[in-house]
């Protein structure tokens, strides 16, 4: 049934008294009630105008969704933050993979293992390193999936659902938006650094290695070390 025959088909006039309209509503009793019923079944009871609860209930709602609205726009900032983040990964390993090269050009026999294992060590860094992004964007893309469908869920009952019926979803309706506006968790990855070092029995092997390191940062430094041990 489509959103908008549903929420109109709610009934508007008092069950009781069927020629009255549900023009109040009883606070203590939390419905709605026609003016016949507050005169005598809540005659005690705090009575309110139906129309003033209806709209405090609706205000309610679009503040939550205004959060809601808000929570999607860091998710969406986070997103492009942590894409920037891989694409900036994806050139350290594309830069260190060739600084590996280049330095071991000379010695690539003797080196040949030592080289596969560092690349295979930047290449799973890296790629864990991504992959935490990844899943990370991905649960993001899935949470504001569920925040696009809610809101436009609220949207409709805003709407075109009636005033009874609005209020009696609404508490439910503002659950779901203060929960949907809590997730996801917006974790602050930052980049690890990743390190190649050289075996030492390696090192003993070649008159100059290169030794490159790769900071958090995403800067790159290369020094020839010195074969020479200290006492």
């Amino acid at each position: 049934m489509p959103a908008e025959d549903y929420f109109q088909q709610q009934n508007e006039m008092c069950k009781k008294h069927q020629n009255l309209k549900l023009a109040l509503f009883c606070r203590i009793c939390s419905t709605a009630v026609c003016s016949l019923c507050a005169l005598v079944s809540h005659r005690v009871h705090d009575i309110l105008h139906l129309e003033d609860v209806y709209q405090a209930k609706k205000d309610q709602i679009t503040a939550a969704l205004a959060d809601l609205k808000t929570s999607e726009e860091k998710s969406e900032v986070y997103t492009r933050r942590l894409a920037k983040q891989n694409k900036t990964l994806g050139y350290m390993k594309k830069r260190l993979l060739q600084d590996i090269d280049s330095s071991y050009e000379n010695c690539i026999a003797m080196l040949s293992d030592t080289k596969k294992q560092l690349k295979e060590d930047v290449i799973s860094n890296v790629a864990e390193q991504q992959a935490d992004r990844n899943e990370q964007m991905e649960m993001v893309v899935q949470c504001n999936d569920s925040k696009t469908q809610h809101s436009l869920y609220c949207q409709q009952a805003l709407s075109y659902v009636q005033a009874v019926h609005f209020i009696e979803m609404s508490e439910d309706l503002e659950k779901e938006t203060r929960r949907l506006v809590e997730i996801p968790q917006l974790l602050d990855m930052k980049i690890e650094e990743v390190k190649v070092d050289l075996d030492e029995d390696v090192m003993k092997k070649s008159s100059s290695v290169l030794m490159v390191r790769l900071d958090i940062t995403g800067h790159f430094f290369c020094r020839p070390l010195s074969l020479t041990r200290t006492g």
